[in-house]
């Protein structure tokens, strides 16, 4: 058995799972989604419900490039 750093989260998926719902959960590494990881990063230290960017900062700049090549 794998450690589980949040046993709610764990509980909250089982309890997802007994529903009659078809439910599937996919794994996606955070080096293949480094974008979709730093915006979340950036939500969970912001308390504000909406943010607008007008500029991309420096470091999603460089994010954006890598990804793309």
């Amino acid at each position: 058995r794998e450690y589980v750093a949040d046993k709610d989260l764990l509980e909250k998926i089982l309890d997802l799972r007994l529903r009659p719902w078809d439910v599937h959960f996919e794994y996606v590494s955070r080096d293949f989604n480094t974008i979709a990881d730093f915006l979340a990063k950036q939500g969970a230290n912001d308390d504000r419900i909406f943010v607008e960017w007008l500029e991309s900062g420096q470091e999603l700049q460089c994010l954006l490039v890598a990804d793309l090549a």
